[in-house]
């Protein structure tokens, strides 16, 4: 059997309060075999990247009589036992399963009086967190306990708990009607990133034709009108509404005030919510906005580093938005200063798309700085962090930025090798249109050319195609287009890039949104 690093995957994956309940587990529930569970898993721990070998030798080394792959797979379960217990105690969802767990050793022990103590305590947990699928799995004990009860009342008792499981069953119908519509929805989103066709649009608005689409949840459900609000900001998101956008999206900010429970229950999503809230401000310009919703990321209470990376990954997120379209320069590069081992903190649980667009808006923040090296340096990690089809709009940008910066750089060598390379790649691709052809052109010609007039025009040629494709595009899907228009208005006029950025940075901060 081929060895996996799943142990090692899930101790880095432990938050420092989690590592020490381990320790505290282990030294309790391993009797004489302590030490060669805590041992591994310290040694495992230290590794920077999981070698099976340097493992198998240090433990054959320590337990002479001992059988590494066998020790290694209970370590693993000894970690997820700890785990367990540890969620028990601070995870709503799996307290009430060991509560529903009690219930049904109780009764096997006939102490009936005891179990209903913990059901009911089950139920009101549920309610409390709208678990339907749980509050189901309560309402059906229930139905069984009424069974051994005596008869008197019974069709009462029998007919109430009827309509509770009717109305359960009701909000589960309609929660999961929403769940198709928005499944459907960021289907089409995640596939385009927001450069979307009129097809998907039209796809879209035929979800929002159903009865389910014309107002609001009727029933005070979190999650339905959650989805409600999702789906409709991501609609007006697409059409570049973003207006509304930003209204259904704060919505949803404010539905999460209203339930802070689930807020408790799952702060990563809310996390989530109050990131794209944020980022749809910045565009429309509404800065209060804006600025309550990083307010609100940096004060929610985190309960595990899943939830720390999520929250991480936001705030960069925002703040580099922010200095791109917003803030001084020099408080963007302050930023960067630490910005790479904060990445490699959470490289193993950050989302990748996010990762990816970090990583761009890095390179975009040096490279409207004038600082095409560090620029480059960010290009060439997007190169080594792609994986799949995430973000391919980055991906296929960075090839043109590439041989940009190349050019300032005046790598013409270099130049000259990407021209070829990077073209071949975005044909493969079937992105390399007559945008892309004109400015692999242009910038060609440019490290042939010494003619300070024939450069011009080449420049001249390169600012037309970026205004009319940015037009064309109208806004989101113009991805970079605005920072090649600085680099060219730069040479145009002879002027550092950082100040033609600067310019247009108070212009926009001041303008009304499009």
């Amino acid at each position: 059997m081929t060895p996996t690093n799943d142990v090692f995957l899930l101790i880095k994956s432990l938050s420092s309060q989690e590592k020490r309940l381990f320790t505290q587990f282990a030294s309790r529930h391993v009797i004489g075999a302590k030490n060669k569970y805590l041992i591994l898993f310290e040694y495992i721990d230290a590794q920077e990247s999981y070698d099976e070998t340097a493992c198998k030798q240090h433990f054959d080394q320590v337990f002479s009589d001992g059988h590494f792959a066998t020790e290694k797979s209970r370590l693993y379960d000894l970690i997820l036992s700890s785990l367990r217990g540890h969620m028990l105690k601070s995870k709503p969802g799996f307290r009430i399963r060991g509560w529903l767990d009690d219930v049904r050793i109780l009764r096997k022990k006939a102490l009936n009086t005891q179990s209903n103590k913990r059901l009911q305590k089950a139920k009101r947990e549920a309610v409390k967190y709208e678990l339907l699928l749980q509050m189901l799995e309560i309402l059906d004990l229930e139905r069984v306990g009424l069974q051994s009860t005596p008869a008197n009342g019974l069709q009462t008792d029998f007919t109430t708990l009827q309509q509770e499981i009717d109305a359960v069953l009701s909000q589960l119908t309609t929660l999961y009607q929403y769940r198709a519509i928005f499944d459907k929805v960021y289907r089409i989103v995640r596939a385009s990133y927001y450069n979307t066709e009129e097809k998907d649009i039209a796809e879209i608005e035929t979800l929002l034709n159903q009865d389910l689409m014309q107002s609001p949840p009727q029933e005070p459900s979190f999650h339905a009108h959650k989805l409600y609000s999702q789906i409709y900001s991501h609609y007006y998101s697409l059409k570049n509404d973003y207006v509304q956008a930003t209204h259904f999206y704060r919505r949803e900010v404010d539905l999460w005030q209203e339930y802070p429970a689930q807020v408790e229950l799952a702060a990563r999503d809310y996390i989530v919510t109050l990131g794209n809230y944020a980022g749809l401000c910045l565009h429309s310009k509404e800065f209060e906005g804006f600025n309550l919703a990083l307010d609100r990321l940096g004060k929610i209470k985190i309960h595990d580093r899943g939830e720390q990376c999520e929250q991480f990954q936001n705030l960069v997120h925002l703040k580099l938005l922010y200095t791109l379209n917003v803030a001084e320069l020099a408080s963007g590069r302050e930023f960067l200063r630490t910005i790479n081992q904060d990445i490699d903190k959470f490289h193993d649980i950050l989302n990748p798309a996010r990762l990816l667009t970090i990583c761009h808006n890095c390179a975009m923040l040096h490279f409207v700085s004038g600082e095409f090296s560090q620029a480059l340096q960010w290009i060439n990690r997007i190169k080594l962090e792609r994986k799949g089809r995430v973000r391919t709009d980055l991906v296929e940008l960075d090839h043109l930025l590439e041989l940009v910066i190349h050019y300032e750089l005046a790598n013409m060598d270099t130049v000259e090798y990407l021209y070829r390379n990077n073209k071949r790649y975005l044909k493969q691709v079937e992105r390399f249109g007559e945008f892309e052809q004109l400015v692999f052109k242009s910038l060609k010609s440019l490290s042939h050319s010494i003619d300070p007039q024939k450069r011009r025009s080449l420049f001249k040629n390169i600012q037309e195609a970026v205004a009319l494709v940015r037009n064309a595009a109208k806004g989101r899907s113009a991805l970079g287009l605005l920072e090649i228009g600085f680099w060219v208005q730069s040479k145009l006029n002879t002027r550092a890039i950082s100040a033609v950025f600067d310019e247009w940075r108070r212009r926009n901060a001041n303008s009304d949104p499009d």
